[in-house]
């Protein structure tokens, strides 16, 4: 679990430094050490719409969607259909 702390927190110093690539990586090692930090999953998409990549966006919006989360699934359907 801290683990997936330090992985959070490194992706939000990245992202704020607009390195969305490797956050996005360090938010899907944070989920992945805590797949209960569903934030992690939509920062990894907000990392992918820094980078303009609309493909990889959807699928985190998917994904989060799928675990049942309404927003996710809102942001998916208005978005990526």
């Amino acid at each position: 679990m801290a683990e997936g702390s330090n992985y959070f927190k490194k992706a939000i110093q990245l992202f704020q430094e607009k390195k969305f690539l490797s956050a996005a990586d360090f938010f899907e090692k944070s989920f992945e050490a805590d797949p209960r930090n569903i934030d992690a999953l939509y920062n990894k998409a907000a990392s992918y719409a820094g980078l303009g990549d609309k493909e990889n966006t959807c699928k985190v919006w998917k994904q989060i969607s799928d675990l049942g989360q309404v927003n996710g699934k809102e942001l998916y359907l208005n978005n990526c259909q």
